[in-house]
């Protein structure tokens, strides 16, 4: 990737490229003939392609979208001079492609992953997490305090400022059936916002016009940012917030002049997410390094820190707690994160091979800002795998910092010291390999998701008796929508639970703490929503006990939930989708009677 200053790409590039996209050609067909590669399996985040021949199919299909993107690509980067000119002249115009391609990518995959009709009425949803945070939001707006069920004053959330403004959003006059439209809107908002502060970034690090054309590209079709961007959680946020403050921390260095309101960005992040001070502190370290008045960057970043200084003294007030409750579940008292965390990055670094090998090229630019960044990055993925990763696909605590990936990536390309041919080959791949957004993606969002499951059972739920509690494994949607009394069996909203030390064997975050005797006798369940339908055989439970996930099969072995509940389900759900896979939700109402 050249600037446009230099000179442009001669015929050899071509070829370079058009080998770089013929070997995808080839690799798609193959694939889609019966050849198998070695690698990840496709739809590596969803459950419900049943068949491995499906699977097989699709990803011979995302080989030849890749290669149509690279033809894409092929195309631009032979542009003559004067289409590159053009652009450079007006950027505004690059800006409003990147705005549309945005656009057109994401609204669909919030059309096919967030709505649904239920029961004959439209349901509109985030992801099951960012609901928990929405029944916070709600019993605010109402009036009932920042909590999960009124009266008890437990932090399951991590997000404070989006749990505020979605509590902001509850003000307006719309049905629960609708609120989760408004923050989507907001995640769309943040998007695109974040395309002219990447841009100006990639320029800001030495990029050309094609480097930032890639870099904008890249962000609108990454499938990790748009699964966590379109999700209704903090995510896009976070990824706004430290792109921002990388491109102000490097321009302040030039200037030799830090900016308070740059170290108040940086104070906002533990807010944003609380984990995110490390984030704020590695941001606060890259602008030391850079900046010539350190003397005045730690005055400033001394009162920024007000703000995280001021959230731990609510949370200390209000909940009694130094830390969250779901940092305590996820991290605390479990010895063998590390090698879960470690697994985690080791995927990260497989499946991001190319693009990390690209952005570690950056170190070879004139400016030292790269090196920093680099440094930076390094050491996030090295906190990651510190606190045991994360339970979910799609790289979720990674994505804040992919815009300074794809940034540096965009930049190591274009400084590639090799001939146009071999330059344009690594460029095709390289892009191809950045995880990019393919067909088999938006087939798994063609079929009706676990959250159609979980507003059904909310629906049973609201038309229970009142005074009744429920407790489920998935505690998003279904409590949101039924505002029934929640008892969390994975321990997010339970001090207990997330007090205890992992079950032997499980090692998913955040889902490895449990203890039923206590989630159902002790507190008196009245309801158990469980993930299996009730004629499941017992060895099949047995088996699933023991994978490393384990509590759907823990659950139907407990003595308690056996003798109690397991006798009287009184709700039974089933649900094919369009590919086969079947889904099993079964609520068992518990009699305890003189136990």
């Amino acid at each position: 990737m050249t600037n446009v200053a230099q000179r442009q790409p001669g015929p050899r590039a071509a070829w370079g490229i058009a080998i770089g996209a013929t070997l995808l050609l080839v690799g798609g067909a193959a694939q889609l003939r019966g050849v198998r590669w070695p690698g990840p399996p496709p739809l590596e985040g969803r459950v419900g392609i049943p068949s491995e021949e499906l699977r097989h199919l699709l990803f011979g299909l995302d080989l030849l979208w890749y290669a149509a993107l690279a033809a894409i690509g092929a195309w631009l980067a032979l542009a003559p001079r004067q289409p590159l000119a053009a652009l450079a002249a007006r950027p505004g115009r690059l800006l409003l492609v990147a705005a549309g391609l945005l656009l057109l990518v994401w609204v669909p995959v919030i059309a096919l992953a967030q709505t649904a009709v239920v029961g004959g009425q439209r349901y509109w949803w985030l992801f099951d997490d960012a609901m928990i945070s929405m029944r916070y939001a709600h019993n605010l707006a109402t009036g009932q305090g920042l909590v999960w069920n009124p009266g008890e004053r437990v932090e399951g959330y991590t997000n404070l400022l989006w749990t505020l403004l979605m509590a902001a959003f509850h003000l307006l006059p719309l049905d629960l059936r609708f609120m989760a439209l408004p923050v989507l809107a907001a995640n769309l908002l943040i998007g695109l916002l974040t395309l002219p502060v990447l841009a100006a970034l990639t320029r800001e690090l030495g990029g050309g016009t094609l480097a930032v054309a890639g870099a904008l590209a890249v962000f609108c079709l990454n499938i990790d940012l748009i699964f966590w961007s379109t999700s209704g959680l903090e995510t896009g946020l976070l990824a706004l917030l430290v792109t921002l403050i990388t491109l102000r921390v490097t321009r302040e260095a030039r200037s030799g002049q830090p900016r308070l309101l740059t170290a108040l960005l940086a104070g906002l992040i533990p807010l944003v997410r609380s984990d995110a001070i490390v984030l704020a502190a590695l941001l606060l370290g890259y602008g030391l390094w850079l900046q010539p008045a350190r003397g005045a960057l730690l005055r400033q970043a001394a009162i920024a820190a007000l703000l995280p200084v001021a959230q731990l003294g609510f949370r200390l007030a209000y909940y009694g707690q130094p830390l969250p409750n779901t940092a305590v579940l996820k991290v605390l008292g479990w010895d063998t994160r590390y090698q879960v965390g470690m697994a985690y990055v080791a995927d990260l670094l497989r499946l991001y091979a190319l693009p990390l090998l690209a952005a570690a090229g950056a170190i070879m630019a004139p400016r030292r800002e790269p090196r920093g960044l680099l440094v930076l990055v390094a050491l996030f993925l090295a906190y990651v795998a510190y606190v045991g990763g994360d339970a979910f696909p799609y790289f979720r605590f990674v994505v804040p910092l992919l815009p300074l990936i794809i940034a540096l990536a965009m930049l190591g390309l274009q400084q590639l010291p090799a001939p146009a041919p071999v330059r344009g080959l690594a460029c095709v791949l390289c892009l191809a390999a950045f995880r990019l957004i393919g067909p088999s993606y938006l087939v798994e969002l063609s079929y009706p998701t676990f959250s159609v499951v979980n507003i059904e059972m909310g629906r049973f739920l609201a038309a229970a008796p009142p005074g009744n509690r429920a407790a489920a494994f998935g505690i998003g949607s279904t409590y949101y929508f039924s505002q029934t009394y929640g008892v969390d069996l994975l321990g997010k909203i339970d001090p207990y639970i997330a007090n205890l030390r992992p079950v032997p064997g499980k090692t998913v975050p955040g889902h490895n703490k449990f203890d039923f005797d206590h989630s159902l006798r002790a507190l008196r369940s009245d309801y158990v929503l469980a993930e299996f339908p009730p004629d499941v055989m017992p060895a099949a439970m047995e088996r699933l006990a023991q994978n490393r996930w384990g509590f759907n099969g823990n659950l139907y072995l407990n003595p308690s939930f056996q003798s109690a509940c397991l006798p009287h389900p009184v709700f039974v759900g089933r649900w094919r989708t369009q590919l086969g896979f079947e889904i099993f939700r079964t609520i068992y109402r518990c009699d305890w009677g003189q136990q």
